[in-house]
């Protein structure tokens, strides 16, 4: 299997259930490997929504850009 920086990858669009855990150590992974990490606000989600809110708001301070799925399905049909 080829790798993503093989394949010059240089965005990540991760989606996922439990932002606070989950997603968010994906989201830091992805960070620290000098990826560029999109965030669609749609499609992650946590069964505490004050802990989503939270961690939501700081990943896209820290380290992601949280946009709404309509900006990334637009953003992946140009960049295709």
């Amino acid at each position: 299997a080829d790798s993503l920086e093989t394949l010059e990858v240089d965005t990540v669009i991760v989606t996922g259930i439990v932002t606070s855990c989950c997603v968010r150590a994906i989201v830091e992974d992805a960070f620290a490997n000098d990826y560029w990490v999109v965030l669609p606000e749609e499609c992650i989600a946590d069964r505490r929504q004050a802990a989503h809110g939270f961690h939501m708001n700081e990943m896209d301070q820290k380290f992601a850009d949280v946009a709404s799925l309509r900006a990334v399905k637009d953003y992946v049909s140009v960049s295709a």
